[in-house]
């Protein structure tokens, strides 16, 4: 929360013009704590808005920093000539700029968690976050200790001492590569030796994670082994902490060959990130695409996805969406599974209009990465707030996306609406909630709480729609009528213009007559599909088993070793799937 909080203020700030005016500053005027104090702010920055371990990120301004405080005490100190003040600095200058080359020298091909794999005891003491956070410490001290003055000798001394950190990342990283071949066999063979039936392929970072946990335990219900591979460095910790499974770091082509052992049969995916076709390419395995969410949004239609052999849906809008938005795909890739997520909500007739108290969850959705994709309602959020306040038997509960606090404006946003949450309770009494204490658990525990949904275009609404309780939608595209027309989900919504111009009109209807309650019966089982709810989570369960119902890519190959001609070749589709 603290780091969140450091990226609000941070987040505009550019690391890399802060450190040019910082070194600007350093030798054109020789000020002392303005210098000091830039360098500071500079570094800070470079730690706050890192990814992961922060190796090899910010090279050039941390770079630039250290130089900024050696040409101020240069400045400061013209006369200084001592071979202390000449190797301290060398050896400053060079750790920062060798971020970049060790973060590429100290990354194997292939890592993994919960297998056993011997690791060289140089990995085990000395690893990339040690370094990078000993050189951030190096580089302060001996920043300040020049700008103050110090003796040169004791940023010597600093300097000297994080030597052997960085040598024995690259001679750690050496020894694996030679010893181990680039870390691909050992991994390959305990990977084999666990013999998983099926991959989890996850292209996204840390701030995606909810993309697998909301698929992992209905995964684990498919009753087989299994294993997962992220492609980037900084997911696999968040993820391995959070699953037995054996977890795989894989950032290369190699590396996914390597983690491709004889004993799979498919693989499930959680969006449609780019390097999904480095695994899609094994034509021989069945590729199940699950995505993360079923929406309106244009994530839910995209062309990409016909690549794969299976897509899952949880009813029959997701197969019409494609359609609908011009994106043909062959109906006997779809499978209609429901959506598992849902099956612990709890489902009522009682109309709204009866309960004495009412609470509303109010969940909007991040900006997105396009201008036809930013579906944010916070910046009009003052406006719902404020109405939905002024209803005394009205309590709020404010969920906000994992991804808002990234964008600056929005997390702007996101703070003058928890102010204005925090001044209603203490003058109120009533038990808003927010921020963190909204943020833990799934999105189910907040459904069964609420009584009525305020939420942008996003998936939470068809999730919501399985309640059958009332809700909103806002239309921050300002699409109107279109809107309604779009989907048939919308015809189940009150729609909230993006002027917050009909906000009354809404709650009156949401809160109080909710002349939709037919509506959204009927839609439900359009979007959500028609299963029983004692056992809507196993249609899911099923379909996955039966996605596993085919020889192993190691049967195959075999196979096909023993029948091949020579010169010839399968043919693969476009779609990336073998033709017979």
């Amino acid at each position: 929360m603290i780091r969140q909080a450091l990226l609000r203020v941070l987040g505009p700030v550019t690391a890399n013009v802060l450190a040019t005016v910082t070194f600007v500053i350093a030798i054109g005027t020789g000020w002392r704590w303005v210098t000091l104090a830039l360098v500071v702010l500079t570094l800070a920055v470079t730690v706050v808005k890192r990814e992961g371990d922060g190796l090899g990120q910010f090279t050039i301004a941390r770079a630039v920093t250290a130089a900024s405080a050696l040409a101020l005490y240069v400045r400061l100190r013209p006369d200084v000539t001592d071979w202390w003040f000449n190797t301290a600095a060398l050896l400053t200058l060079a750790y920062a700029t060798l971020e970049g080359v060790l973060d590429k020298v100290s990354t194997p091909a292939v890592d993994a968690r919960h297998l056993s794999v011997a690791r060289p005891p140089l990995h085990r003491l000395v690893n990339r976050a040690s370094v990078y956070l000993a050189d951030t410490a190096l580089i302060a001290l001996v920043v300040v200790a020049i700008a103050l003055d110090a003796p040169s000798w004791l940023a010597l001394a600093a300097a000297l001492l994080a030597g052997p950190l960085f040598g024995g990342l690259v001679l750690g990283s050496i020894y694996h590569k030679v010893r181990h071949n680039s870390g691909l066999s050992h991994v390959r063979r305990a990977l084999t030796r666990a013999q998983p039936d099926f991959l989890i392929y996850w292209d996204a970072g840390p701030e995606s994670l909810r993309q697998v946990l909301m698929w992992l335990p209905f995964l684990e219900r498919v009753g087989r082994p299994f294993a997962v591979v992220v492609r980037h460095r900084r997911s696999l910790e968040p993820l391995a902490r959070l699953t037995d499974r054996p977890v795989i770091l894989a950032p290369t082509t190699v590396a996914v060959d390597a983690a491709t052992v004889p004993s799979l049969r498919a693989v499930f995916y959680m969006n449609n990130g780019m390097e999904n076709a480095h695994m899609v390419r094994f034509a021989e395995l069945t590729h199940v695409q699950l995505l993360h969410g079923d929406s309106e949004k244009a994530n839910s239609f995209n062309p990409v996805t016909a690549m794969f052999d299976q897509i899952f849906v949880a009813g029959q809008a997701g197969i019409d969406r494609y359609a609908a938005n011009g994106v043909h795909i062959p109906a006997e890739k779809f499978r209609v599974v429901g959506r598992p997520q849902v099956a612990s909500i709890a489902v009522t007739d009682t109309p709204i209009g009866s309960l004495e108290r009412k609470t509303v969850l109010y969940a909007p959705t991040w900006v997105g990465n396009f201008g036809d994709t930013n579906h944010c309602s916070l910046v009009v959020g003052d406006r719902l707030l404020k109405a939905l306040l002024a209803r005394p038997d009205v309590t709020v509960i404010m969920r906000h996306h994992q991804l808002t606090p990234q964008n600056a404006k929005a997390s702007a946003h996101l703070a003058e609406l928890e102010r204005l949450l925090a001044r209603d309770r203490a003058a109120t009494g009533r038990a808003h909630l927010w921020g963190a204490a909204a943020a833990t658990g799934d999105f189910v525990d907040w459904a069964n709480r609420a009584d009525a949904l305020v939420a942008d275009v996003s998936s939470v609404i068809s999730d919501f729609l399985y309640s059958g309780k009332p809700f909103a939608v806002t239309d921050m595209l300002d699409d109107g009528d279109a809107l309604v027309a779009s989907a048939r989900i919308f015809t189940a919504a009150y729609v909230l213009r993006r002027d917050m111009g009909n906000v009354d009109e809404v709650l009156g209807h949401l809160l109080g007559d909710d002349p939709l309650a037919d509506v959204r019966r009927e839609v439900r089982t359009y979007y959500l599909g028609d299963f029983p709810a004692a056992t809507y989570a196993d249609v899911f369960v099923g379909a996955a088993r039966a996605a596993l119902d085919r020889p192993t890519l190691g049967e195959v190959t075999a196979e096909r070793a023993g029948s091949k001609v020579p010169g010839q070749r399968r043919p693969v589709s476009p779609t990336g799937a073998a033709q017979s």
